[in-house]
């Protein structure tokens, strides 16, 4: 036979196949729990997501490094789907988590709420070059206090 394979292989492979479709059942029909599939992903840390080493001085992204650290962390960098049910309707091979442009956004400081237009690789071009929200308000706030004392200052 060309494809003699262990029993056990096959039977692996029998409930690999048979959960996939359960997901994609579950996702299609909308059973999905809180806008996606009852995933355990960890708390992320800027720092843990892209690790870094010195060379000269510089911060240089080491890529095999990274790719490391996604996969302990058991999420799927490659390939991000519009949404959250289509990142569920095809989860990738090994059974990591599947991102969205919804958790790329969410990563950056966005609110769950917040709406983006264009497809998915336009958005997540958007989502990149942006300046997160959270440091964006702490700019304006930090603005507006330096405005409010050249403000005190000309009057007095």
């Amino acid at each position: 036979m060309p494809y003699d394979i262990s029993e056990e292989k096959r039977d692996w492979y029998r409930r690999v196949s048979a959960r996939s479709r359960r997901r994609k059942k579950a996702a299609c029909s909308g059973d999905l729990v809180g806008g996606a599939m009852n995933v355990n992903v960890p708390r992320l840390r800027p720092e843990s997501l892209m690790p870094r080493r010195r060379r000269h001085g510089l911060r240089v992204l080491n890529s095999r490094a990274s790719q490391a650290v996604w996969e302990r962390l058991r999420i799927w960098p490659n390939g991000v789907q519009k949404s959250r049910r289509a990142a569920a309707m095809f989860p990738p091979e090994n059974g990591h988590f599947r991102m969205s442009v919804q958790d790329c956004a969410l990563l950056q400081g966005f609110s769950d709420d917040w709406t983006f237009e264009g497809s998915a690789y336009q958005i997540l071009g958007q989502i990149g070059n942006s300046v997160c929200p959270p440091v964006g308000y702490a700019v304006a706030v930090s603005v507006a206090g330096a405005l409010g004392r050249i403000a005190a200052d000309a009057v007095a």
